[in-house]
């Protein structure tokens, strides 16, 4: 089984934005080669995905399938997973 690494960059947190949830826009990652931007407008929606690698991005879709504990927009609680841990250790 090949392990890709996943990865958020560019994360812009727009927190006098957000009116429900986290407002953010980043790029994801695989293996250091972008494969989607997405952003979230903190209205309680869904994350939107602009897929730059469309075959990639559903390979993170199974993924996070299989790693969220959710079945509702497992792709967005893995996203989400991703940019709160890029915040922290941004801030740390």
């Amino acid at each position: 089984m090949t392990t890709v690494k996943y990865e958020v960059k560019n994360v812009k947190e727009h927190m006098d934005m957000s009116e429900e949830t986290l407002c953010f826009s980043c790029s994801i990652y695989a293996d250091g080669k972008r494969i989607a931007t997405v952003q979230n407008r903190g209205f309680g929606g869904p994350h939107e995905y602009h897929p730059i690698d469309p075959e990639a991005l559903k390979a993170l879709e199974k993924y996070a399938a299989e790693w969220s504990e959710f079945d509702i927009e497992p792709l967005d609680d893995f996203v989400s997973q991703l940019v709160d841990d890029a915040a922290w250790a941004k801030k740390l």
